[in-house]
């Protein structure tokens, strides 16, 4: 099973900058008013600065908002899932040194006390977070789009937006779109019918209600199966079995095959996206099927990924 895309944290240059500008203070140089800018000095944005920026104050923003929607089914998961969504971002940023300035857009480097008292938060309802959750969800699919040096994590911050958005209830309003190229659509089949497979099979060892609920799974993954097949020509046939990652002989077995299974599909769900060229929809189709993923997989028992596809680390 080839691994998932790492996110890897690496070391910053911080304080870099800091330093210099101590330097030239210190040798008791007096730059003019109308003196040039030392080049050296200049800051260059980290790749796509600007879209991580926003993507991590999105996220802050949200999880802030539902803490103030206490009582709110679904609240307190918001929170904690876009907090940790925040977490990594930041790391993200820290990495590229980008100064806290600009993560945080203050126009002074402390706040002050003075001014009138603004008074506190106000609670938050239902519906206003169910919005508000909206709002970032759509944000961040337009936002995925124009990542370049870090299309997968734009794509899957989307990803993790838009499921935020279902579990919620709602239904993401998903733009038109071209077909995924053949290669990408052929690597998310064989990854759908393996979970099909599996989960098939673990239907077998159960019964009651968990057998009626896997049976409607199987019918969402065919459906999968059958919109990725529209892009592969010719379609492959279909595989008569998958090896299985261990021996299913009862109902614990099964369960954990599910969850396993499951978790592949969304561990999988951005492979081959450097196949998709930079700012064409078809970005939008695999945003889509990883939020359907995260979706499925959440609803039985995977614990909610922090960025959907990557490894964080």
């Amino acid at each position: 099973m080839p691994p998932r895309r790492t996110l890897l944290r690496a070391g910053a240059w911080t304080g870099l900058t800091a330093a210099l500008a101590a330097g030239v203070s210190g040798c008791g140089i007096r730059l003019e008013d109308d003196a040039p800018t030392i080049p050296f000095l200049a800051r260059t944005p980290v790749p796509d600065e600007a879209l991580l920026v926003a993507a991590y104050r999105r996220a802050t923003g949200l999880a802030e908002k539902a803490t103030q929607a206490a009582g709110v089914a679904g609240a307190a998961q918001v929170t904690q899932r876009h907090t940790g969504q925040a977490h990594v971002l930041r790391a993200v940023l820290d990495a590229g040194a980008v100064p806290e300035r600009i993560i945080s857009g203050a126009t002074s480097p402390t706040a002050t006390s003075s001014g009138p008292k603004q008074p506190g938060p106000t609670a938050v309802s239902a519906a206003e977070l169910g919005q508000a959750v909206a709002i970032t969800a759509r944000e961040s699919l337009t936002a995925a789009g124009l990542f370049m040096a870090h299309r997968a994590l734009g794509a899957s911050v989307a990803a993790h937006d838009a499921a935020s958005q279902i579990g919620l209830g709602g239904a993401p309003a998903w733009p038109a779109r071209d077909p995924l190229p053949a290669g990408v659509a052929a690597g998310l089949l064989t990854v759908t019918r393996a979970c099909a497979y599996a989960v098939q099979v673990a239907a077998a060892h159960l019964s009651g209600a968990e057998r009626t609920a896997l049976m409607v799974l199987i019918d969402v993954l065919g459906a999968r199966e059958e919109a990725l097949l529209v892009a592969v020509t010719p379609p492959p046939p279909p595989t008569l079995g998958y090896r299985l990652p261990f021996p299913v002989t009862g109902a614990v077995e099964a369960r954990r095959l599910v969850t396993v299974a499951l978790g592949n599909l969304v561990d999988r769900g951005l492979d081959r996206l450097e196949d998709i060229p930079p700012a064409t929809s078809p970005l939008v189709e695999v945003v889509r099927l990883q939020a359907e993923a995260v979706t499925l997989a959440s609803a039985h028992g995977v614990p909610w990924p922090t960025m959907p596809g990557l490894r964080v680390g």
